[in-house]
């Protein structure tokens, strides 16, 4: 199948988003972001734990002011959370992730959509910086009233990433403003110890009922971005065979849905089905992914997974010994990323370096991706 033919399939109509400009339609990059997708929650909003609404007898949640009353009312029924301070609202501020937990929702609360760092008026057709909005003010306002109440976690602009983490991971966070892909495993985590309650629902609310949530606005496909083939590739033709068969549905069940029929699916009624022990483990194991390979392969194909913890002491000389096995043991005390080179087909040679990188597994082998020192 040639790289026009797989375009035409995989992109439709979408095809001519993929084009650099009008005075150079010529097609740089097989962009990356999903074709067809179709959502049904979405990506930015507000979290509250299950256990919160279910206390409450599931309340009407629409505005922050709904928000604020669940998350009051749950913190004054219950101070301790796991014999732990409980705490309402946290916010993550750490390097860029400051856009992603404080700014963002503040555009979305006030009918904005997620367009990065702007706000496009489609009425006017004039661009400005999301954050210059009079609306945003508001939020902020509002956020700065749930500090004054004591609702908003004292360290929500100076916690690193793995604290802010490590608190959701404890269940005792009742409230977040994020994105799904920055805490969901530590959510995975809690549900993997036994406190599935403990996660979130995700809330489109507003800042009143006079705006609309536009996380669900149509927009298009975004095909400024994917997959290109350098021109130093010193053989494109295996390069363009190769996503040509990332392409297929072969390899989008094998990699992105399913892994193996037989072993992870079966086949009922001509729609596939995770086994039972697979469903279980995609929704309890944090380590899901990197122990099926099922969703490890995605931009730059090679994806980089951090490996959650797991209670066992191991060292490196352990590792090596281990690297045939399904599940990488981590130190429960320390974040040891680790760099290991592929040597052929299987990791028969690995140099190991105490370093900031990300583990990947395959099968029942180990990888793990090389990255620059941070």
């Amino acid at each position: 199948m040639s790289t026009v033919q797989i375009s035409k399939k995989l992109y439709g109509d979408d095809l001519a988003r993929l084009r650099y400009s009008q005075e150079d339609p010529s097609i740089y990059f097989l962009g990356l972001p999903t074709v067809g997708q179709v959502r049904y929650e979405p990506e930015i909003g507000f979290q509250l734990q299950h256990a919160v609404a279910k206390e409450l007898g599931y309340p009407k949640m629409e505005t922050l002011k709904d928000f604020e009353n669940a998350i009051k009312e749950y913190v004054e029924n219950n101070p301790t959370i796991n014999d732990k301070p409980t705490l309402g609202l946290s916010l993550l501020a750490d390097d860029w992730r400051i856009k992603i937990s404080t700014t963002n929702p503040a555009v979305a609360a006030t009918g904005g959509p997620d367009d990065g760092e702007w706000y496009y008026d489609t009425k006017t057709g004039e661009a400005e910086l999301h954050l210059m909005r009079p609306d945003e003010r508001e939020y902020f306002r509002w956020l700065n009233h749930m500090n004054d109440i004591g609702l908003l976690d004292p360290e929500s602009f100076i916690q690193k990433y793995d604290q802010y983490q490590a608190k959701i991971a404890e269940g005792r966070v009742v409230a977040l403003a994020d994105a799904k892909w920055e805490y969901v495993d530590a959510e995975v985590a809690l549900v993997a110890a036994g406190m599935p309650e403990r996660a979130y629902g995700m809330y489109p609310l507003t800042l009143d009922d006079s705006y609309t949530f536009a996380d669900f606005r149509p927009v298009g496909y975004s095909g400024g971005y994917g997959i290109g083939i350098s021109t130093s590739c010193e053989d494109p033709v295996a390069a363009i065979k190769f996503l040509d068969w990332m392409c297929t549905d072969e390899a989008q069940i094998l990699a992105r849905w399913g892994g193996l029929e037989g072993d992870h699916y079966v086949v009922e009624d001509g729609h596939r089905k995770f086994t039972d022990e697979i469903f279980k483990m995609q929704n309890e194991d944090p380590n899901f992914s990197t122990v099926t390979g099922i969703g490890i392969y995605s931009w730059p194909w090679l994806d980089t997974v951090k490996v959650l913890l797991i209670q066992t002491e191991i060292t490196i000389a352990q590792l090596i010994k281990r690297q045939s096995s399904k599940v990488i043991l981590i130190s429960k005390k320390k974040y040891w990323m680790l760099t290991v080179l592929r040597c052929g087909k299987t990791c028969t040679q690995m140099q190991v370096t105490l370093r900031k990188a990300h583990t990947v597994s395959y099968g029942k082998s180990t990888f793990l991706q090389t990255q620059k020192q941070r």
